[in-house]
């Protein structure tokens, strides 16, 4: 079946739209940093200097962006998805590479963290080339943070 798929700015509704459908994973990793799915949606959402939005046949599939200044050398990236966004795992990768590629245009360094439970997610970070760092305990569980540099 063919999806059609399209990337777009954000908008404050997107936040509401995907924290509905969040994949129990980053709801998981919401938790554990001690806020519900909608607050820390909304967090990254107002303190994004970057923010996108990716819709699957209509349906918010995807938000992510970078937070800091917006000509900063380092950005903070967040990336929360839906479970629709698995029906295209290529053109997933494909367009977060290009994503990543744009990020680095105005940022030398992306920086992040990760739930360590959140495995599927380590994985797609280092199949994009990102690279890990110790774990450390967060408000409600434990994280490895990650980080890309141009």
């Amino acid at each position: 079946m063919k999806h059609d798929y399209l990337i777009r700015d954000s908008e404050i509704n997107d936040v509401y739209a995907l924290a509905r459908t969040l994949r129990e994973a980053d709801r998981a990793e919401c938790a554990a940093y001690g806020v519900s799915a909608a607050k820390g949606l909304r967090r990254s959402y107002y303190a994004a200097s970057y923010r996108r939005t990716g819709l699957i046949d209509g349906t918010i599939a995807a938000m992510w962006g970078l937070c800091g200044v917006a000509l900063g050398h380092t950005a903070h990236a967040y990336l929360m998805t839906a479970p629709i966004i698995e029906t295209m795992p290529i053109s997933f990768v494909r367009e977060a590479r290009r994503e990543i590629r744009a990020m680095l245009d105005t940022h030398v360094r992306l920086e992040g963290e990760v739930a360590i439970e959140y495995v599927v997610a380590q994985r797609f970070l280092h199949h994009l080339g990102f690279t890990f760092g110790d774990t450390f305990a967060g408000p409600a569980g434990k994280f490895r943070p990650f980080h890309l540099e141009r």
